[in-house]
């Protein structure tokens, strides 16, 4: 499982120094924190979910399926996390 978080601008896409400097600012150290640097998420995705950023993602690792996406910081992803870990084992962990 991965747990990331996606971040653009109001003027456009986001970037790497973006990435770096908001997980520093918020001391995010449990998530990858990705700039949005073509837009891809804000344009295919975001607007799903208020059309807002930051947005935070829980990914299936085994499937690449994204079983969470909402606006948001990572805490708010707390019980889909704990929905997963909960499930059958994960194949991969044994």
């Amino acid at each position: 499982m991965a747990l990331i978080q996606t971040l653009c601008t109001s003027s456009g896409p986001g970037s790497a120094e973006l990435a770096a400097s908001w997980s520093s600012a918020f001391g995010i150290v449990e998530a990858h924190v990705w700039g949005d640097t073509t837009d891809y998420m804000f344009e295919n995705f975001a607007s799903q979910v208020g059309a807002a950023y930051p947005n935070t993602l829980v990914v299936e690792l085994d499937t690449m399926e994204i079983r969470y996406l909402a606006a948001g910081g990572p805490t708010l992803s707390e019980s889909a996390i704990n929905q997963i870990l909960a499930e059958e084992a994960d194949p991969c962990a044994e």
